[in-house]
């Protein structure tokens, strides 16, 4: 996940696998490297689970690099349930391919946890995860005079891993900016901005900006002035006068429109 931050790809809103989906590829790759029993095969006992001792070497960091690429080749299904990772070869009603990659969720089978995970967001994930894996393999190879592995190739890949190249953050910032002007952003701002004034009530009261779309009305019911859509008719009424069921002055009755 440390990885992931670095280099931008814990972004579900740009295309990137979520947080949810990158600690079920690790869980279902220990699974597979058997360091971690399967959650259906599960063996209590303490002498049952010495069989499964943890490695954290950089070996074992390379292959889920590679483990992530292979995934990427083709489209794959990845079960942490079941701890298996397989070609998928589910396609919809058009024909095509249901998804490149299928994350199933850890207690809702059937779910995709990596739904959001698109055609050029996997491959960037498949290139930087190749570029990980290669950094390593080379750090691995490159022996020091006294037989053991080069410190400072591998502090340089590990350094990489854990930091990026440093212009993620600026990148990001940029992807920010362009996500404000979409029309999904504006109105999520517009209903997060409904409860009180702010910079959109400024821009409305000007005629400009995504606000603009609103008007003040006094509700004909109970007289407080709310805000509602353009166009709005008449005899609005407020959210409080509508959940209510009040219409009309003073009480029930049919809509003055």
């Amino acid at each position: 996940k440390m990885f992931a931050k670095a280099h931008g790809l814990v972004d579900a809103y740009g295309g990137f696998l979520n947080s949810v989906s990158w600690v079920c590829l690790a869980l279902t790759f220990l699974q597979l490297e058997a360091c971690l029993p399967s959650y259906d095969k599960l063996q209590r006992g303490a002498k049952r689970r010495a069989l499964w001792p943890a490695r954290p070497t950089l070996s074992l960091l390379a292959r889920f690099f590679d483990f992530v690429g292979k995934c990427a080749q083709s489209p794959h299904h990845v079960s942490v349930a079941k701890g298996e990772a397989r070609a998928s070869n589910t396609v919809t009603w058009s024909g095509k391919v249901a998804a490149k990659l299928f994350v199933e969720h850890p207690t809702k089978p059937g779910h995709n946890v990596a739904i959001s995970l698109t055609p050029d967001g996997w491959a960037k994930t498949a290139a930087l995860c190749a570029s990980a894996r290669a950094r390593l393999d080379a750090s691995l190879r490159e022996p020091s005079p006294d037989g053991a592995i080069a410190g400072d190739s591998c502090d340089a890949a590990i350094d990489w891993l854990l930091k990026g190249d440093g212009n993620v953050a600026s990148e990001a910032d940029e992807d920010n900016q362009e996500c404000l002007d979409t029309p999904a952003k504006r109105r999520r701002l517009d209903s997060e901005s409904a409860g009180g004034a702010s910079a959109a009530d400024d821009q409305a009261a000007r005629g400009s900006g995504p606000a603009s779309r609103y008007s003040f009305r006094e509700c004909a019911s109970c007289g407080t002035v709310h805000r509602t859509f353009i166009p709005a008719h008449k005899g609005s009424y407020c959210p409080e006068c509508r959940r209510s069921g009040r219409r009309g002055r003073g009480g029930r009755g049919k809509p003055s429109w």
